[in-house]
Protein backbone atom coordinates (compact mmCIF):
# COMPACT_ATOMS: atom_id res chain seq x y z
CA UNK A 1 0.00 0.00 0.00
CA UNK A 2 1.41 3.48 -0.80
CA UNK A 3 0.15 7.03 -1.39
CA UNK A 4 -1.45 6.68 -4.26
CA UNK A 5 -4.22 4.02 -2.94
CA UNK A 6 -5.01 6.49 -0.28
CA UNK A 7 -8.62 8.11 -0.74
CA UNK A 8 -9.45 11.61 0.25
CA UNK A 9 -11.81 11.60 2.92
CA UNK A 10 -10.48 7.85 4.31
CA UNK A 11 -11.34 8.04 7.95
CA UNK A 12 -7.99 7.31 10.20
CA UNK A 13 -7.69 6.41 13.82
CA UNK A 14 -5.14 7.84 15.36
CA UNK A 15 -2.75 6.67 18.46
CA UNK A 16 -0.71 9.59 19.69
CA UNK A 17 3.26 8.31 20.27
CA UNK A 18 5.16 11.65 21.33
CA UNK A 19 5.26 15.45 21.85
CA UNK A 20 1.95 16.46 22.07
CA UNK A 21 1.25 19.78 22.87
CA UNK A 22 -2.39 18.81 24.42
CA UNK A 23 -2.31 17.59 28.38
CA UNK A 24 -4.56 15.45 27.44
CA UNK A 25 -3.66 12.10 25.93
CA UNK A 26 -5.59 10.07 25.14
CA UNK A 27 -4.53 6.61 22.84
CA UNK A 28 -6.95 7.37 20.12
CA UNK A 29 -8.19 9.79 18.00
CA UNK A 30 -10.03 10.13 15.46
CA UNK A 31 -9.54 12.39 11.96
CA UNK A 32 -9.99 12.43 8.32
CA UNK A 33 -7.76 12.50 5.09
CA UNK A 34 -8.71 15.72 3.52
CA UNK A 35 -5.91 16.19 0.94
CA UNK A 36 -2.51 14.19 -0.61
CA UNK A 37 0.56 16.91 -1.90
CA UNK A 38 3.93 16.84 -2.46
CA UNK A 39 4.33 12.93 -0.87
CA UNK A 40 2.57 14.34 2.64
CA UNK A 41 -0.85 13.22 3.88
CA UNK A 42 -3.15 16.66 4.79
CA UNK A 43 -5.19 14.88 7.85
CA UNK A 44 -8.06 17.20 9.64
CA UNK A 45 -7.78 18.38 13.47
CA UNK A 46 -8.64 15.52 15.71
CA UNK A 47 -11.17 16.80 18.10
CA UNK A 48 -10.93 15.51 21.75
CA UNK A 49 -14.45 16.14 23.70
CA UNK A 50 -15.25 19.33 21.28
CA UNK A 51 -11.45 20.67 21.62
CA UNK A 52 -9.04 20.60 18.91
CA UNK A 53 -5.97 18.37 19.75
CA UNK A 54 -3.01 20.06 18.48
CA UNK A 55 0.72 18.48 17.72
CA UNK A 56 3.72 19.60 17.87
CA UNK A 57 6.08 19.57 14.68
CA UNK A 58 8.13 16.64 14.43
CA UNK A 59 5.74 14.54 16.03
CA UNK A 60 5.28 11.04 15.84
CA UNK A 61 1.97 9.20 15.39
CA UNK A 62 0.69 5.98 14.82
CA UNK A 63 -2.17 6.53 11.73
CA UNK A 64 -4.33 3.40 10.97
CA UNK A 65 -6.85 3.26 8.29
CA UNK A 66 -9.59 0.80 7.00
CA UNK A 67 -9.60 -0.30 3.33
CA UNK A 68 -12.62 -2.26 2.62
CA UNK A 69 -12.41 -5.55 1.42
CA UNK A 70 -8.72 -5.58 2.09
CA UNK A 71 -8.36 -5.39 5.82
CA UNK A 72 -6.67 -2.99 8.37
CA UNK A 73 -3.33 -0.89 7.48
CA UNK A 74 -1.36 1.13 10.06
CA UNK A 75 1.91 2.83 9.58
CA UNK A 76 3.78 6.07 11.84
CA UNK A 77 3.99 9.31 10.30
CA UNK A 78 5.65 12.38 11.38
CA UNK A 79 3.76 15.57 11.63
CA UNK A 80 5.94 18.74 9.41
CA UNK A 81 3.24 21.22 9.38
CA UNK A 82 0.14 22.98 9.96
CA UNK A 83 -2.43 24.08 7.31
CA UNK A 84 -5.13 26.29 8.51
CA UNK A 85 -7.71 27.30 5.28
CA UNK A 86 -11.49 26.30 5.91
CA UNK A 87 -9.82 23.75 8.20
CA UNK A 88 -6.76 23.53 10.02
CA UNK A 89 -5.01 19.97 9.21
CA UNK A 90 -1.25 18.90 9.58
CA UNK A 91 0.73 17.52 7.10
CA UNK A 92 2.15 14.19 8.03
CA UNK A 93 4.98 12.63 6.15
CA UNK A 94 5.11 8.56 6.16
CA UNK A 95 7.75 6.66 7.79
CA UNK A 96 8.51 3.36 7.10
CA UNK A 97 6.34 1.21 5.53
CA UNK A 98 2.77 0.46 5.54
CA UNK A 99 1.93 -2.29 7.39
CA UNK A 100 -0.97 -5.19 7.83
CA UNK A 101 -2.71 -4.62 10.84
CA UNK A 102 -3.58 -7.62 12.97
CA UNK A 103 -4.77 -6.36 16.22
CA UNK A 104 -8.49 -5.99 15.44
CA UNK A 105 -8.80 -9.42 14.84
CA UNK A 106 -8.40 -9.87 18.77
CA UNK A 107 -10.01 -6.68 20.22
CA UNK A 108 -13.71 -7.79 21.67
CA UNK A 109 -16.51 -5.35 21.31
CA UNK A 110 -19.57 -5.82 23.81
CA UNK A 111 -22.43 -5.89 22.02
CA UNK A 112 -26.17 -7.39 21.42
CA UNK A 113 -26.00 -9.05 18.35
CA UNK A 114 -29.27 -11.74 16.86
CA UNK A 115 -27.35 -14.93 16.31
CA UNK A 116 -28.76 -18.17 14.55
CA UNK A 117 -26.11 -21.00 16.09
CA UNK A 118 -26.52 -24.59 14.09
CA UNK A 119 -24.52 -27.28 14.69
CA UNK A 120 -22.84 -29.37 11.67
CA UNK A 121 -22.72 -32.32 14.18
CA UNK A 122 -26.39 -33.18 14.94
CA UNK A 123 -29.91 -31.51 14.22
CA UNK A 124 -29.72 -28.44 16.78
CA UNK A 125 -30.18 -24.91 15.71
CA UNK A 126 -31.26 -21.82 17.90
CA UNK A 127 -31.67 -18.11 17.76
CA UNK A 128 -28.89 -16.73 19.98
CA UNK A 129 -27.68 -13.23 21.08
CA UNK A 130 -23.68 -11.90 21.35
CA UNK A 131 -22.03 -10.70 24.10
CA UNK A 132 -19.31 -9.53 22.39
CA UNK A 133 -17.31 -9.86 19.42
CA UNK A 134 -14.53 -10.04 17.34
CA UNK A 135 -12.95 -10.48 14.24
CA UNK A 136 -11.35 -13.75 15.35
CA UNK A 137 -14.62 -14.88 17.55
CA UNK A 138 -17.88 -14.23 19.59
CA UNK A 139 -19.07 -15.21 23.04
CA UNK A 140 -23.00 -16.20 23.03
CA UNK A 141 -25.73 -16.54 25.31
CA UNK A 142 -28.49 -19.49 24.31
CA UNK A 143 -30.60 -21.76 26.20
CA UNK A 144 -29.27 -24.82 24.25
CA UNK A 145 -26.64 -27.36 25.43
CA UNK A 146 -24.26 -26.77 22.72
CA UNK A 147 -21.25 -29.09 23.77
CA UNK A 148 -17.26 -27.83 24.39
CA UNK A 149 -15.38 -28.74 20.57
CA UNK A 150 -18.94 -28.63 18.83
CA UNK A 151 -18.15 -27.49 15.32
CA UNK A 152 -21.08 -24.86 14.63
CA UNK A 153 -22.61 -22.01 11.52
CA UNK A 154 -22.86 -18.79 12.90
CA UNK A 155 -25.26 -16.63 10.71
CA UNK A 156 -24.78 -13.42 12.37
CA UNK A 157 -26.83 -10.05 12.15
CA UNK A 158 -24.50 -7.35 11.62
CA UNK A 159 -26.24 -4.05 11.31
CA UNK A 160 -29.20 -5.75 9.15
CA UNK A 161 -26.17 -7.81 7.19
CA UNK A 162 -26.21 -11.54 7.71
CA UNK A 163 -22.63 -12.54 8.19
CA UNK A 164 -21.72 -16.21 7.93
CA UNK A 165 -19.14 -18.20 9.61
CA UNK A 166 -18.11 -21.30 10.84
CA UNK A 167 -16.44 -21.91 14.34
CA UNK A 168 -15.63 -24.08 17.16
CA UNK A 169 -17.20 -23.97 20.84
CA UNK A 170 -13.75 -23.37 23.04
CA UNK A 171 -15.71 -23.00 26.56
CA UNK A 172 -19.16 -23.03 27.88
CA UNK A 173 -20.19 -22.18 30.98
CA UNK A 174 -23.82 -22.16 32.70
CA UNK A 175 -25.06 -18.81 34.49
CA UNK A 176 -27.25 -19.55 36.94
CA UNK A 177 -29.09 -16.09 36.86
CA UNK A 178 -30.45 -16.31 33.49
CA UNK A 179 -30.41 -19.94 33.04
CA UNK A 180 -28.50 -19.37 29.90
CA UNK A 181 -25.08 -20.91 28.49
CA UNK A 182 -22.13 -18.40 27.75
CA UNK A 183 -20.51 -20.41 25.01
CA UNK A 184 -17.01 -18.78 22.97
CA UNK A 185 -16.89 -19.93 19.31
CA UNK A 186 -13.10 -19.29 17.52
CA UNK A 187 -14.35 -18.91 13.98
CA UNK A 188 -12.12 -21.55 11.72
CA UNK A 189 -13.70 -21.01 8.83
CA UNK A 190 -14.06 -17.34 7.66
CA UNK A 191 -13.91 -15.46 4.55
CA UNK A 192 -11.83 -12.34 4.47
CA UNK A 193 -14.85 -10.21 3.15
CA UNK A 194 -17.08 -11.67 6.04
CA UNK A 195 -14.26 -10.85 8.32
CA UNK A 196 -13.56 -7.45 7.39
CA UNK A 197 -17.09 -6.65 7.74
CA UNK A 198 -16.93 -7.62 11.55
CA UNK A 199 -13.95 -6.00 11.81
CA UNK A 200 -15.42 -2.64 10.30
CA UNK A 201 -18.40 -2.70 11.89
CA UNK A 202 -16.03 -2.60 15.64
CA UNK A 203 -14.15 -0.05 13.97
CA UNK A 204 -17.40 1.86 13.75
CA UNK A 205 -18.48 1.26 17.00
CA UNK A 206 -15.30 2.38 18.64
CA UNK A 207 -16.02 5.90 17.30
CA UNK A 208 -19.11 5.97 18.44
CA UNK A 209 -18.45 4.86 21.61
CA UNK A 210 -15.39 7.21 21.56
CA UNK A 211 -17.30 10.23 20.56
CA UNK A 212 -19.72 9.90 23.58
CA UNK A 213 -16.56 10.00 25.93
CA UNK A 214 -17.86 5.90 26.88
CA UNK A 215 -14.24 4.58 25.99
Amino acid sequence: MNLTEFKIGDKLEIIVQNNSESNIRPPQLISQLVDIKDDLLYISIPLVYGEPFRFKRNSKIKIIIYREEKGIYSFTGEIVNMVQRNIIMYGVKLIGEVEKEQRRFHYRLQNTNKLILKSTERDLTETCYTKDISGGGTKVACKSDFNKNEKVICHINIEGEIVNATGEIVRKVKNFDTNNNEIGIKFIEITDINRNKIISYIFKEQRLLRKKGLI
